[in-house]
């Protein structure tokens, strides 16, 4: 790919066990969170927030979430429309560094690689 980022798995479910919930203080009802996407070995995840994630029922399941990735030692990245390009460019630099690589070059003009931008 173009930004010479790691395979990521988009959507995967990350199974959460009902001592962490407990643990952790978490309200969620389900039993898993799926980030947009996740580089497991980096543990770095992406989670797109779209108009209704700063409000009500939804920011309050978000803060468990991010809640359940910090437990997990798992950093995640927030996205909007807005700021794409900008946080794409943060991922691959936390990715690089996260595998011993060497950053490339980050002037180079990012292409629209998801479908929400």
């Amino acid at each position: 790919n173009e930004l010479h980022l790691p395979r990521t798995l988009v959507n995967p479910a990350i199974p959460m066990t009902y001592a962490e919930k407990k643990l952790l203080g978490i309200q969620l009802t389900y039993s898993r969170v799926k980030p947009d996407f996740f580089w497991p070995r980096e543990r770095v995840a992406i989670e797109y927030q779209g108009g209704y994630h700063g409000e009500g029922e939804t920011f309050l399941r978000d803060c468990d979430k991010d809640n359940f990735y910090a437990s997990r030692g798992i950093t995640v990245l927030k996205i909007t429309k807005q700021n794409w390009e900008g946080a794409l460019r943060l991922v691959q630099g936390l990715l690089f560094k996260r595998r011993g690589w060497k950053t490339k070059n980050f002037t180079q003009k990012l292409p629209p690689l998801f479908s929400f931008v």
